[in-house]
């Protein structure tokens, strides 16, 4: 009995691999990446402070719940960062 090649799957190709032309492309740093999220903290803490958002207990607790995500993420980038200068 003879197997056939038709497990072979055209996404697995030689040319769907990594190659140096593909890695040419844009890639977000990590450092960027955590800017990025600090930043929105800092947004989020902003907007807690909103009187607007305040008198609106299902928006506040939206605001407060991602704030309180990125609390820890931010507590430890900014130890990072202390640690690093």
């Amino acid at each position: 009995m003879r197997f056939s090649a038709r497990w072979r799957s055209s996404k697995y190709t030689e040319e769907n691999w990594s190659s140096p032309e593909k890695a040419t492309q844009p890639r977000m740093d990590y450092q960027d990446k955590l800017d990025g999220i600090e930043s929105r903290f800092e947004a989020l803490t902003a907007q807690m402070a909103d009187p607007e958002l305040i008198n609106d207990p299902a928006a506040y607790r939206g605001v407060a719940k991602q704030h309180s995500e990125l609390d820890p993420v931010v507590a430890k980038y900014r130890e990072y960062k202390q640690v690093k200068s």
